[in-house]
């Protein structure tokens, strides 16, 4: 809650379809279509900035511009969502064989424990 003309991204998404309020919505090239070209939809479905790359900007208005808007994807997702990596715990599972079940044995083993 501050200065209306600067309002606060609650989301990021990359996809039109799946804005929600307070989103963050980045519009990408694609193989067949810029993400700027769904830019309105986002927009109407509560998207509160854009950002693109400079071919996305000259298709339309977007509030953040960069030359690589992939590369920065990552850290401005983990700033919106308060670095949830940081309290994750990973586990890893490498092999030839058996990869599926025992990922899948410690997913129960993991649930059932809480």
């Amino acid at each position: 809650p501050g200065d209306p003309g600067d309002p606060e991204v609650t989301g990021i998404t990359l996809s039109s379809q799946r804005v929600w309020p307070g989103d963050l919505y980045v519009a990408l090239p694609g193989a067949r279509a810029h993400g700027m070209d769904y830019v309105e939809q986002a927009r109407k479905a509560g998207s509160v900035a854009v950002l693109t790359d400079p071919a996305g900007a000259e298709r339309g208005r977007a509030e953040l511009v960069t030359d690589d808007p992939r590369a920065v994807l990552g850290r401005l997702a983990a700033r919106i969502y308060d670095h949830p990596a940081r309290t994750m715990r990973m586990i890893g599972v490498t092999g030839t064989q058996g990869k599926t079940t025992t990922t899948r044995l410690a997913e129960g083993g993991l649930e059932r424990s809480g």
